[in-house]
């Protein structure tokens, strides 16, 4: 995709999605120079569930805007601007003193084998629920466990098998 001809000023995207992270370069011009991606892993801890690990996008984050960046063969500074985009409505807690991950990030599924979740109100359109919704962080503090708790009881068991 890199083209020779291609000069800067450049503008990279950085798409991070339910499946991938992903960055492309574009030119002045509007056109692909380059693009890198990589495939984060999918956890499925009980059915209808999905989870990421939030580390492990973070890192590929960084490793398709290196390598994008490198088979353009510019540098952060040849980039004007920068655009993002998320998964609008999957839920993560990081801890404020660590800046780490509290849980893996819960995903937004939308409506499992066509059956609704517990708590999620009625849609009378068609399409994605607006970002911003919250209905995937009310899902997640109603039926899930206290993560902060579960690591706090991991770390004692496991200072237990220790001792």
């Amino acid at each position: 995709m890199s083209d020779i001809h291609s000069t800067g000023p450049f503008i990279a995207a950085i798409d991070q999605g339910t499946t991938s992270s992903r960055c492309i370069v574009f030119d002045k011009d509007g056109r692909i120079v380059s693009v890198d991606q990589k495939e984060h892993e999918q956890i499925l801890p009980k059915p209808g569930w999905v989870e990421h690990d939030a580390t492990e996008i973070w890192q590929n984050v960084q490793q398709v805007v290196t390598g994008a960046l490198d088979k353009a063969g510019i540098t952060k500074q040849d980039v004007l601007a920068l655009g993002i985009t998320n998964q609008r409505e999957t839920t993560l807690l990081w801890d404020k003193n660590t800046g780490e991950p509290v849980h893996n990030a819960i995903v937004w599924t939308g409506h499992p084998h066509g059956r609704a979740l517990p708590g999620a109100r009625p849609q009378r359109r068609s399409g994605p629920l607006p970002a911003g919704d919250g209905t995937a962080a009310r899902l997640v503090l109603r039926g899930a466990e206290d993560p902060l708790a579960a690591r706090q009881r991991r770390g004692a068991a496991g200072a237990r098998r220790a001792g």
